[in-house]
Order: structure tokens, then sequence, then C-alpha cells
């Protein structure tokens, strides 16, 4: 039963109430079990009906028996359960689904089933309905209704004339009962045409007469009709199989004339209703029992083997309708072709121009799947996992071109059979298709789960189908995960609905899930819907786990909040606390309700001990109260202590004027002990303190007036807080000046202040008056005469002077006075807050540098290169440091002036390399420091140049980065022994380690290819060489076809199967090479279908050859390397001749040139393959001299050395090779 699918199932648990206790006198049972998750067939009644009917017979049963007596029953408390479902695509794609597993549909909808397999396969159907035994039926497919018409043939209790309809999507019979139909028969041929939408069936034997009657089943209305053609009919046949001529639109039959011991060819015009005998000039030897079947694209019908009497031929035929001609291809080839047969079963698929199954061979019922390739011209056998077993006389009918079909047939051991089978595309069979869970844990909320059952959709999945289930559990999200099923087995798997999860996996609060999906026949699939596994979290009362502050701890920040994380999701409205101290505070939750986090109202009280309390509350699930746990309740915690100190004053710090009755407020950070503090004030003046009623603000009364135009300093000299901690320096200044009412002029400020330091060498002098001045009254003196002044500037309505000046020296004390001055109202200038004269020091500036040589940034410096820095004064040696990153060993040289400095190095610097210089002792100025130049590189050559296919055109080239170059220039050249770079074309510059020759691949030329590395500024040596070469193959019908090749090096022809598969069996049968070892050749070769013999290894310097079926050309890359051959001299009988390939970018034009460089005590003889003629051309040793043919040596060539004496070689290469 499918759960409802209302229910959310992503990845989130669930809680559900589960209340299924049936109560029965005198006891109550529970059954934990969701009763929406039941399987439907434990309740014949609807919905919740029989449930109430239950209860309603247990209320009865109760009533009745508390006549007799009373019994007390109790009904357990309702259990918490919960569950994880998975069941929307977004479930199931939040886990991983191996590449067998494909989801279908979306939200609610999505399901899981098997992927379609890559091939077509055998698969037995199973329909509910299946239409008695028999062989000899007739079988077409109609396209009208997609279904598969079967008429008659040969039963248990003899000839059949039932009519029955096969629909391969549904996998059902319908028998049709028809009161017209043909009579009983069996062996009648049929075929369907498409134009008249008809099935046209003749002839057919009916168990005392053969036939000449011509059937139609009209597609459309379902029913049969006897046609009467005009002019003569075929007859005096045994067996008549048809097929049908889409290009003539005509039934073609071949049959045997059992009077004229002839096979005869017929053809049924249905638009004209009349048959034709053709005539043909030649035919088939007599047979029966043969296959036949008509292939649209080469337009010919083929007949395959059949017998006459005791003899089986194994033979084929194709007949042409025009010419009107049979042409025999061939004889069967033993090991290659399938063997002689009747009573095969033969279709047209579109990928298998002509299907055979089956038939007897006059010994057994070969159960062979064949497939016959009008372009190769043979036969092979599809890949087929299985097969439908012996039989014979059946007939096969393909659907779409994909979907073939067949029923019954018969054979001497088991007799008439009555299934179906078809060779279709079907679900992977065999194969655990894999769905598992994310890596991100389901959480069942608790520490110690009792984990239910497994829930899945099991209605739907038809026989052969197989869904199974393992469960991974771990105390950790984690892991490890192992995933098992029954007795916690990794081997097990949960296979039943509702099956209760192993309890080894109990007290585990973690878990995942996994799904396997498996088919026995790829014909049906399992549909997973939806998955759902359930687990109970045991009631338990809920409990704080920690808090924040914990118990004891201290210095707790005054504005911290308090923390309290419960076990499990509390009923917030429950939940009740306190603080010491009088402390509120507001609540939020988080965490699902497990975590509290409490805000005071206002800051905790300093160095003070706090008692924070949960006093009461109860969890959600369960209703139960808090209890105890691992964290104290109540708990205490300690703040912070803070030393005291002064928050504000007033006056502030440097007021002006104060008034001279201003009273004096301190404000402190908070209470303190007014017994401890003490104060003091300048100029003879006595303060009285006062405390606010919380006493953190003092306040200082005198009752002698301030003096006018007078700076009085107070401060705070002591104090304690509650704590008996001592005030200490806070945000305002203690002691503090102020400034009282003054009505003459003052300064009010200087800048620079008085004290200064570091000051700017052209800072002007600033100076601030309390008043608007008297310009011409205003005079000043500076305390060196070498500094020239500008004329004074005003502002700020003749309160603020301006003293502009020549540069001041470095580190140099300077005293400035305002000597004389009165305002606008002719009042003098009197002393102020700020003080006059007043002093201040110029900064004393670092050494910075002037000039950096190699420049910041500087490519290609040479390696020899010297250092030079400038500063912009003399400097200190001592004082000044040098870092150059990578190391080097320096040699500095200082000019007499010590303003610049020349680093040397014996030891050239390292190319290619980024240098970092450092100077330390120096002040930043207009040029960087530290600063960095990267040395000329010498370019090396990019190494493992590889050129390989990019289909459908391009030849790609790939290489190693070389290091310092910004680019590579790829050459190409279609001669290899062209002049570089005059011979030589560069075809681009690119940034990459690739590039793509666009159309290179099929342009039939030949091309070489070097890549160099370039900086912009030179560049480096050549790569090793690549090659594209094309080989030609000629094929001859009169000799054996062998061509001896080589391959460059390398090449991503590894094995003589690459070579195989590249070139097909259209093109070649043979792929062997010769091995040097065993002085033998190695064979890999195409037969019955497959390639067979030795897979071997295609390595540097082999002699390789192909057997060529026909003619064509092999467009060949790679490069070379260094390849080392190793001859030895073998004794008789063997001739030690060697098959050997030379590399593509050798240096040997001619054969002279390999036997120069080998010389007659190596080889006495170096030869060529000539494939047009199947024959050697040789250069070989006469005695004294070399003799025969100096051939030039062809890229690819099939080479061979006559060894002498042994000797390693290794052919040279015209660029060096690069690894």
């Amino acid at each position: 039963m499918r759960p409802p699918r209302g229910r959310s199932g992503s990845w989130t648990s669930r809680r559900v109430q589960i209340s299924n206790c049936q109560v029965f006198a005198p006891t109550t049972t529970c059954d934990p079990t969701p009763s929406a998750r039941r399987p439907s067939f434990l309740f014949p009644t609807r919905g919740g009906d029989l449930m109430r009917a239950i209860r309603g017979v247990a209320v009865v049963g109760l009533a009745v028996a508390l006549l007799g007596l009373v019994v007390i029953v109790t009904v357990p408390q309702e259990t918490s359960a919960d569950t994880n479902t998975w069941t929307t695509d977004s479930d199931w794609l939040s886990g991983t689904m191996d590449s067998n597993v494909v989801l279908q549909g979306t939200g609610p909808a999505a399901y899981l089933e098997l992927r379609k397999a890559d091939f077509p396969d055998w698969m037995k159907m199973a329909p509910s309905t299946v239409p008695p035994r028999r062989d000899a039926a007739c079988l077409a497919w109609i396209d009208v209704d997609n279904t598969f018409l079967m008429f008659g043939g040969s039963g248990s209790s003899g000839n059949l004339g039932d009519t029955w309809k096969y629909s391969f999507s549904a996998d059902q019979w319908t028998e049709l009962s028809l009161a017209t139909h043909p009579s009983n028969r069996s062996t009648a041929g049929c075929a369907y045409d498409p134009v008249g939408q008809d099935v046209v069936l003749f002839g057919g034997n009916d168990g005392t007469a053969w036939s000449t009657e011509t059937w139609k089943f009209d597609a459309v209305t379902s029913t049969w009709s006897q046609v009467f053609p005009s002019g003569s009919t075929p007859r005096n046949f045994w067996s008549t199989p048809m097929t049908y001529d889409s290009a003539q639109r005509k039934m073609v039959i071949l049959f045997r004339n059992s009077v004229t011991v002839q096979m005869e060819t017929w053809a049924y015009d249905p638009a004209a209703n009349s048959w034709a005998n053709r005539n043909p000039s030649t035919s088939p030897n007599a047979r029966d029992g043969h296959a036949m079947v008509y292939v649209a694209a080469p337009d010919r019908t083929l007949v395959f083997s059949g017998a006459e009497g005791l003899t089986v031929y194994c033979d084929f035929w194709l007949y042409a309708y025009t010419p009107n001609s049979w042409t025999k291809v061939r004889d069967c080839v033993p090991n290659q072709d399938p063997n002689g047969r009747v009573g095969a079963g033969i279709t047209s698929r579109t990928d298998c121009p002509v299907f055979m199954y089956g038939g007897f061979d006059g010994v057994a019922y070969p159960p062979e799947t064949w497939c016959y390739e009008f372009g190769f011209g043979d036969w092979f056998n599809p890949a087929a996992s299985g097969s439908p077993g012996a039989r014979r006389n059946f007939q096969l009918a393909t659907e779409n071109g994909n979907i073939s079909v067949f029923f019954g047939g018969s054979n001497t051991a088991d007799g008439l059979k009555n299934d179906t089978w078809a060779f279709a595309k079907g679900y992977v069979p065999s194969t655990d298709a894999v769905w598992t869970s994310s890596t991100t844990p389901v959480d069942t909320g608790c520490t110690n789960p009792t984990y239910g059952h497994v829930y899945w959709n099991s209605t739907t999945n038809p026989t052969g189908a197989i869904l199974r289930f393992q469960i991974a559990t771990s105390v950790s999200p984690n892991g490890p995960w192992t995933f098992t099923g029954p007795g916690g087995l990794p081997g097990a798997h949960y296979t039943t609905w509702g099956q209760q999860i192993d309890p080894v996996n109990n007290n585990r609060e973690y878990f995942r899930a996994l799904a396997k999906l498996r088919t026995a026949n790829g014909r049906v699939t399992p549909h997973l819907e939806d998955l759902e596994m359930t687990w109970i979290c045991p009631p338990t009362a809920p409990r704080i786990t920690d808090t924040n502050p914990a118990s004891g701890q201290t210095n707790v920040p005054l504005n911290a909040h308090i923390w309290v994380n419960f076990s499990e999701p509390m009923n917030i409205t429950t939940v009740t606390w306190t603080i010491s101290g009088g402390i509120t505070a507001g609540s939020s939750w988080s965490n699902g309700d497990r975590t509290l986090e409490l805000t005071p109202s206002a800051l905790f009280r300093d160095c003070t001990g706090y008692t924070a309390q949960i006093t009461g509350g109860k969890d959600q699930n369960d209703g139960l109260d808090l209890v105890p746990g691992s964290a104290p309740n109540p708990w205490t915690f300690t703040t912070i202590c803070v030393n005291p100190y002064v928050v504000t004053t007033d006056p502030v710090d440097g007021a002006v004027n104060v008034p001279v009755t201003k009273a004096l407020v301190v404000t402190f950070s908070e209470p303190m002990n007014t017994g401890t503090v003490a104060w003091t004030i300048s100029g003879g003046i006595t303060l009285a303190g006062t405390w606010n009623g919380n006493r953190d603000v003092l306040t200082l009364s005198h009752g002698t007036s301030f003096a006018t135009c007078t700076v009085y300093t107070a401060e705070i000299t002591a104090g304690n807080d509650d704590q008996g901690l001592p005030l200490t320096a806070g945000p305002v200044p203690n002691p503090w000046s102020f400034f009282t009412v003054c009505a003459n002029p003052y300064i009010v400020s200087t800048s620079p202040a008085d004290g200064a330091t570091n000051v700017a060498l052209n800072a002007p002098i600033v100076v601030t008056f309390s008043r608007a001045m008297n310009p011409a009254s205003v005079n000043w003196s500076f305390s060196d005469p070498g500094i020239t002044f500008s004329p004074p500037a005003w502002s700020g309505g003749d309160t603020v002077l301006t003293l502009g000046h020549s540069s001041f020296a470095q580190a140099t004390l300077y005293t400035t006075q305002i000597t004389a001055g009165t305002d606008t109202g002719g009042s003098p200038l009197v002393p102020g807050p700020a003080p006059n004269p007043w002093s201040f020091t110029t900064v004393d500036l670092a050494p910075y540098i002037t000039c950096e040589s190699p420049a910041d940034g500087a490519v290609d410096v040479p390696l020899d290169a010297r250092i030079l820095v400038c500063f912009s004064e003399a400097v200190d040696p001592v004082a000044i440091s040098f870092t150059i990153t990578p190391p080097i060993a320096m040699t500095l040289t200082w000019n007499p002036t010590m303003t610049n400095v020349t680093i040397d190095h014996a030891t050239p610097l390292t190319p290619c390399t980024l240098y970092t210089v450092q100077v330390g002792g120096v002040g930043p100025g207009p040029l960087p420091n530290p600063w960095r130049f990267t040395t000329v590189c010498a370019l090396g050559s990019p190494g493992g140049l590889a050129v390989s296919e990019s289909p459908p055109n391009s030849v790609l080239l790939t290489w190693r980065a070389v290091t310092g170059a910004t680019g590579y220039k790829v050459y190409t050249a279609p001669n290899r022994f062209a002049a570089f770079p005059s011979g030589w074309t560069l075809l681009t510059t690119v940034a990459t380690t690739q590039y793509s020759a666009s159309g290179h691949l099929t342009d039939g030329l030949i091309h070489y290819y070097l890549v160099r590395a370039t900086s912009g500024a030179s560049d480096g040596p050549n790569s090793t060489m690549g090659v594209k070469h094309v080989l030609s193959f000629v094929h001859s019908p009169t000799n054996t076809n062998v061509a001896w090749f080589s391959l460059p090096d390398m090449t991503t022809y590894r094995r003589a199967s690459d070579i195989a598969s590249k070139l097909t069996f259209a093109n070649i049968d043979v792929v062997g090479k010769w091995d040097v070892g065993s002085q033998s050749t190695l064979v890999y070769y195409y037969a019955r279908g497959n390639w067979r013999g030795t897979d071997f290894l295609v390595n540097p310097g082999d002699g390789l050859f192909l057997g060529v079926r026909q003619p064509f050309t092999w467009a060949v890359v790679g490069t070379d390397q260094d390849a080392t051959l190793t001859f030895s001299v073998h004794p008789p009988p063997s001739t030690n001749t060697n098959w050997i390939g030379l590399p593509y970018t050798s240096r040997y034009q001619r054969a002279s040139d390999v036997t120069n460089e080998l010389t007659f005590a190596k080889i006495t003889e170096f030869g060529m393959w000539d494939a047009a003629t199947q024959t050697t051309v040789r250069w070989y040793w006469a005695g004294s001299a070399w003799a025969g043919s100096d051939f030039v040596i062809p890229q690819g060539a099939g080479l061979y050395i006559i060894v002498a004496s042994g000797f390693a070689w290794t052919p040279g290469l015209l660029t060096p090779y690069r690894p």
C-alpha cells in the first residue's frame, strides 16, 4: 500500500502520535505500526471502518464483562514515534543515484526506476492471459494499433483456428472471437501490408491437405475475409514462408513444388488481388523449412538454409524483385556463419537487417541469436545475456523496427510451447541499481532511539522486480556508515514491507538509508515511489544540558546574556526562571525550542555574585516536568571586577571663560566609598564636597571666588569603590585645568602646541587669541634667526595669526613667543591657558630611496646585472640592511658621500626568476620598497608533445609548459626534412599548452609538427617532431591482401583491439605483428561475429600487418621517442627475419641510410613490403657491396631486417626526443 502522498518527506523528521491500541477485556494491546502504513489487505473494510468496528466490539465486550465483575483496564499513554520519508524528486535528489537508477516525475509523484539497457536483449514476457501451446503459427505486426496478430498453428489437439492480438507495451494477449476466419491450419505464410492495412495469409496445412486460400485480416475493423485472386494461384507446396516487399508493395513467397521438386517464387499484389509466378531463371535448390525475410535497405529478400529430406542446406541467397533474380551469396563458412537449420524465426530490425533465432539443425536446436549485415556481408552474434532456449517452427515479427516478438514453437524434449519472448531494449537486468540517502544523515533527535519499521510502496511492482533496503546507523553525524539488513549483517536486506529494523541499530542517533532496485527480467522494473523509516525516542523528562555563564564562572561581562540549553524541545509557555539581585530579563528561543536566551533589562553590577535558576518547565513532546541534569540548577556566576574612574568633569579640561563662582562637578563610573575620595585644586581655593544619592556624582563648591584670568588645576587624588578597588585612569583627564573669565586678550591655543614632537618641517605656526587683536600691536620672537617668516596672515576676525616660514631643520627644538599685543580696545595681552613662550621639536626624517636599478617590475634582466640603490641623504651604512629573495651572495660598494650603494654578485642570477629586494632602515619615499624584477629566461623545449585525433576533423597537439614562456609557436611542414624555419609554416602562437589543428585530420595531406616556447623576446629550441600521415591500403580479389605497416612510436593505439576498433571489420579482419622474441606472428582476427585471438600490446618499433577487406585510407597521428630495439640471432630453421617499424620522424630517407648505420656485420638485408604486389623490395649484402633496390622509405612502411649478429639499435630522430 502506498503511504499517503500528502505527507512531507524531504529530510525532515516528523513526530506523529500513534494510538493503535485495541482494548479487549481483560487486557490491552497496542500495535506501534501506523495504521496509515499497514497493507490494505489487513483492512477489508474501507478507511477507519474496521478500527471503529474493533473499538465498537471492544466496548460492547467490556460492557458485558462489567456486568459480571469489575475489570480495571489501563490504556497506555500514546507513544511518540518519528518518521522520515523520501517521496519527492527533491528527496531522491538529496541522495546519490548510481548510473543504473533513473528518477522519473516531479514532486510527490516522483519515483525511482531502473534505466533502460544500452542494447536490446531477450526478455521472457509474462502476460496474464496466454494462448494455448502451439507451433507453426502465423504472426505479423500491425501498425494500426501497435499489436501483433497471431493466427492458427499446430496445437496439442491438432491444428488451431483462433485469432489473438498481443500488445508488447501492455504485455497482454487478447483473443478475438470472430465468426469468420480461416479454417484451422498450421504453417501458413502471412505478412502485413501497411498500405492496405491488411494481414495477408496464404496456404497452410489443415491436417489433411495444403490450402490454396488467400485471406486478409483488416487491421482497422479486426475482421477476416477470404479473397479470391484473379488468375492462377500457387499450389503443390508444403510450406509457404511469406515476406512483404515494401518497395514493390507485394507479398513474396518461395516454396518447393512437390510435383516438379523445383523452387517457385510467387508474388501477391494486395491492391490488384492477384498472384503471379515470377519464374526467375535461377532459384535456390529445392528445400523446405527455410527462413525468409525482405530487407528494405538493400531492397533484397534473403533466404537462409532449409532442408530437402534429411539434407540440411547451409547457404543463403538474395532475391532482387527487379531484375527478378536469385543470387547465391555463399555456402556457410564454418565457425563464422550460422550452421544450417530449419524452422528458424527470422525478421528485419533497424539495428540488425536480418535477425534470426533458433531452429533445428538436424541434430539439436541451437539457441543462437544471429544478425546479418549487408554492408559487411557477414553474420555475427549480437550481445545477448540469455536466450529463449531450444525451439523451432515459430514466426518472428518486429514492432517499429526495434521490438521483435515470437510465441511458442516446439522441440522434442518439451513439446509445444506457450511462452512469449521479445528482443528489445529492456531495463538493465541482474544488476543492483543503488540509491543512497544524503551524506548528511537523519537526526532522530535523541541519543537512545528505538528503530521501528521500513515501509515503501510495494503494490505496483510486478513479478521479477525486486526492492531491497539497508540502513546505516551511527552515534556521530560523521559516521562511520555500514549499511546492514536484518541481523545487522552487511549482506542482508529488508525485503518485506513493514519489516522491523534490527535492534542492533538502537541507541544510535543518526541514520542513512540505502535502496537497491533490481529486475530478473529486463521487461519490468521496480518503482520506488517512497521510502520511510520509523523510530521511537523513549519518553524522557527534559533536563538542562549546559548554561552560559556556567556555574562558578567568574569575570562575566556586565552586559552578558544568559543561555540555557535543554535536552529536547520545551513548551516555552511553561518555562519560568529567576535571577538574584532583582534582575529581570526578556527571553527568546531558538534551536527548535531547545535553547533559551535571557537578556537582562539592566547591566549586572561588577564584582558581584549572581544566582540564576530555571524554576519550572515542561517538554513539548510528552509534557514531562524539567528534572535535574548534568548542568547545575540553580547555578551561580560572578561578574567582572572593574576599577572606578572619572567619567566626566565640569568644567572640562581646557575650558575657558569659566565663571569665578562655578562649582566643580565630577561623575564617577560607579558608586564610590565617599570616605576614601580626596581632591586638590591650585590657587589656594578650598573645596567642599557633596554626593548624590547613588554616590557616583561629586559636587565641589567653594566659598571664595576664583580669580579672573587665571588657570586652575583640579585633581581627584584618591578614592575607592564599594569593593575597595582604587580609582584608575578613565576617558577624561585627571588632573584637569580650566581658565576663568577674563576681560583682557590671551592666547587660547597654539599650533604646534607646547611640547609637540615630530612637527613637519613646513608646518606653519598658528596662534589663536581670545579676542580680536590689533595686528599692528602683535609682536613675536623665534629661537632660530636662520628661519625666515612670510608676512603674517590674520583670519577669524583677527583672532587667528598664521606664520609661514622657510623649512625647519630636522630633529630641532624651536621656541616661539608672542611678546606683545593688544586687542582692538587697547587691552594688553595677558597670560592665558596656552603656554607663552612655547617649544616644539621637528620630525627626524629617515632617509628614503630615490633610485632603484633594476627598476620595479623590470623583466629580462641580465644575469650579471648590478643592483644600484640611491638615498635621499647620506646614510649610516651600519643602519641600512639589504635582503634579496632568493638569497644571493652580495658585495656592497658605497660612494664617498654615502648616498648610493652598488650591490655586486660573483654568482650570476638564476634565469627566469623573480627577485625581491628590500632595504631596511629607510623611510617611505616615492619608490616602492620592496621592489621586484625578473631575470631573463633561458627557455627550454616543450616536452611531452602528444599528437592525437580530435574528431571529427582536427588534430590535437598537447605539450608540457616551459618555465618563463609567455606563449608557444606551432609550426607545420609537409616534409620533415624541410629547413627550419624557412621551410616551415607558423600555424599560430598560443598562450596555452595545446592547439587543435582544425581540418588537418581529414584533409588527406601529410603534416609534420614542431612546437617552440617563446618569451616574446626570444624563442626556445624545437620540441619532438609530431606527425599526421595518411596510410593507403589496397585490396585485390586475387591475392591474400596482407599489408605490413608501422605506426609512430607513441599513438593512442596501445593494443591490437584499438586498431581493430578504429578500422572496423568493414575494412580489416586481421591485425597482426611480428614477435621478435618468438620469431613468429601474433594475430588478432575477426570470426563468428567477434574479434578473437591475441589482443597484443603495440610497442615502438613493432612490425605490424593487416588483413585488408576493402580499399581504405587511415589518418595516423603520433610522435616518436628514443626507443631501443633489440635483436638476437636464432639457430636454424629460423631465417632471422624481423619485421620492424621505423619512427615516422626518423633521419632515414633511403634503405642505404639504415644499412650504412647498421653495417653488414649486423644485418644482411633490409627490405620493404609492397602490398600492391604482395611481394618484398630488397636491399641486401652481396658479399662485397649492397645490392638490389635502394628504395625510398615511406612513412608507415612495413620493413624487415635479416639479422647477422645480435645488437641493440635506437633509430635516430630528426629532432631530439623531449620526454
